[in-house]
């Protein structure tokens, strides 16, 4: 379908006496025939160059070691995700180039990105229970994969979109609910944490976290979708942002999701648009500090 859009053209014209350009309407009017389609494309192309941040996340290990579970890897490399070492500098900067600027390093080191796996439990699988987490850095290197015993009888295992069978949860690598969660409030500690529906996994983890350090990718207005004939935006799969955005195909149905293919999507996705997305998130946090100093003026006042 084609849309003709007119729009009226300017000439730079040069003062005799300035060096500075000034621009000047003419009358002329030419109608376009434009593409919208395209441009929506063009729109986006120039979106991501104007605000990402020129880099990629690392999917070495989107096929074969993201899909592995933990007790089937070496039993070095278990050590090496979960011994509790995340600030190894020579682990989680192997990626990183060394001629950066040191204080955008050290910003990229405050980004990680979750994604958790469920099993069912109670009736009919019908109550979530939390199965599987999984934490990458901002250059898409896991830092955390656990998986979860279980107190409950699992009625459900949701293999087919999970990827967890009971050998996982009673495997000797599993570890118990409250230690997962004290690894993950370790980990996730003054960092900016990234996600897709972060509301759920952090609800799983039992675990809170200040919502100006968090960027979840179904809140991000230019991530989501208008409802016909409403202004209510709606979050969208992570399958659909990545593909159009990052022309990544994820959730293949012929297999389980891949909590770490997920977050590293998710990542990806924040990437790249975080320059726009910092400066919201700015905003919203001084408009949030001058309300809160109102507040404190009429306090004051009233007493």
């Amino acid at each position: 379908m084609h849309l003709i859009y007119s729009h009226k053209i300017y000439f730079a014209n040069y003062n005799k006496h300035s060096t500075m350009p000034y621009h000047q309407p003419t009358s002329q009017v030419v109608s376009l025939p434009i593409d919208t389609k395209q441009m929506n494309n063009s729109w986006k192309r120039i979106h991501i160059g104007k605000y990402s941040d020129g880099g990629s996340v690392s999917s070495s290990s989107s096929s074969d070691e993201s899909t592995k579970p933990v007790h089937s890897r070496q039993e070095s490399q278990h050590r090496q995700f979960n011994s509790g070492n995340y600030n190894n500098k020579d682990y989680i900067n192997r990626n990183y180039n060394n001629s950066s600027n040191n204080n955008d390093n050290r910003k990229k080191k405050q980004h990680v990105a979750i994604d958790c796996e469920m099993v069912g439990v109670g009736e009919d699988g019908q109550f979530s229970s939390l199965a599987r987490v999984c934490i990458v850095n901002y250059y898409g290197d896991i830092v955390l994969d656990l998986y979860v015993k279980q107190r409950q009888e699992v009625t459900d295992y949701r293999t087919f979109v999970s990827g967890i069978t009971e050998e996982h949860l009673t495997s000797d690598h599993a570890v118990e609910f409250e230690e997962c969660r004290e690894r993950v409030q370790k980990m996730l500690k003054d960092k900016i944490l990234v996600g897709h529906g972060l509301k759920n996994d952090l609800s799983a983890l039992g675990v809170s976290h200040p919502w100006y350090q968090v960027r979840d990718t179904t809140k991000y207005k230019p991530f989501m979708k208008v409802r016909s004939k409403t202004v209510i935006l709606l979050p969208r799969k992570l399958k659909e942002l990545a593909k159009e955005w990052l022309e990544q195909d994820i959730q293949h149905p012929d297999r389980p999701h891949c909590p770490v293919e997920d977050a590293r999507a998710a990542l990806s996705l924040y990437r790249t648009v975080y320059r726009n997305w910092e400066k919201v998130v700015d905003y919203n946090m001084n408009r949030t500090t001058q309300i809160q100093n109102m507040q404190k003026g009429e306090e004051k006042t009233s007493e």
